[in-house]
């Protein structure tokens, strides 16, 4: 990627999602459309979701992973991915989403 704003951001959201999370991350980093950022928004959970996130993320600077109180609120992550991205278009997963192969390429 360069230094140019990214064509994607990808918001997923972390709260209490530990089982589901690596699906969902390795998903993310699959994509064969390399020009994204990814935002992992972890609010307080009990699970580990933050550490996941942070293990399976560490080694690709694309992703960041930002630790939040709980809001009690879904819209937390997505306000904070419109505030703070960098890409051209915006695509939301929660926790237990993923992302199908090649999406970006479409």
């Amino acid at each position: 990627m360069s230094s140019a704003s990214p064509r994607f951001t990808v918001a997923v959201s972390g709260y209490q999602n530990a089982p589901y999370l690596p699906k969902s991350l390795g998903s993310v980093k699959a994509q064969t459309f390399r020009d994204f950022e990814a935002i992992c928004y972890v609010e307080e959970s009990t699970d580990g979701s933050l550490q996941i996130c942070r293990d399976l993320t560490a080694d690709d600077p694309r992703f960041k992973v930002v630790s939040a109180p709980k809001s009690g609120t879904a819209s937390a992550t997505r306000n904070y991915a419109i505030d703070h991205a960098g890409g051209e278009y915006l695509v939301v997963l929660d926790g237990d989403d993923w992302l199908a192969p090649g999406k970006g390429d479409r």
